[in-house]
């Protein structure tokens, strides 16, 4: 880039670190490294103060080991002690959560809205809410997707006509989806 944007942070082949001064000259650090690009072993090179709140941003899939040949697989046990207060994680297309002992959790936000029918249901974003007196923190999911995307299964026996089936299959659409939301209907019977 030519220029960069005061607020946004790069990451490279070694770990980089942004620091914020919170009340009484503690720190808010967030921490990241390029897996892809990191030769050795990454998590031995991660250094990260007690005294302060630590995010660490990180882009691949939690495995309990390293899967061979893949830059994207995190090894979360490695991460374990590590002074991580919140794990910031991307690569899953889905909300998912977790503890990262012994003092911090992880999130996976998702995507922001459903992008096929492999990406149903409410779409967000994570807030995280640091008290920078305290370092007490909320995290929160927060719907944004204008629509959602949902499989609806229509059961159609005893229907028989074209019609009775496209009636039967709106019946079971207005119970779950409104007229923003995508909807793949699947017929059984």
């Amino acid at each position: 880039f030519d220029e960069i944007p005061d607020n946004l942070m790069v990451f490279g082949e070694e770990w980089s670190y942004y620091e914020y001064s919170a009340d009484g000259g503690r720190k808010i650090v967030i921490a990241g490294v390029e897996q892809e690009r990191t030769e050795g072993d990454m998590y031995s090179t991660l250094s990260l103060s007690y005294e302060n709140f630590n995010i660490v941003i990180l882009h691949g899939e939690l495995t309990e080991y390293k899967k061979e040949g893949s830059a994207e697989s995190i090894e979360i046990k490695k991460l374990y002690d590590r002074n991580i207060d919140y794990l910031a994680l991307g690569h899953i297309h889905e909300y998912r959560a977790g503890k990262l002992p012994p003092r911090g959790e992880y999130r996976y936000p998702g995507c922001l809205e459903g992008r096929g029918f492999d990406e149903l249901g409410e779409r967000g974003f994570v807030l995280l809410e640091i008290n920078e007196g305290n370092f007490r923190n909320e995290i929160s999911f927060i719907p944004f997707a204008k629509r959602r995307l949902y499989e609806v299964e229509v059961d159609v026996t005893g229907t028989v006509s074209a019609y009775e089936m496209l009636e039967r299959a709106k019946e079971e659409v207005k119970k779950k989806a409104s007229s923003e939301d995508l909807v793949r209907i699947i017929l059984t019977g």
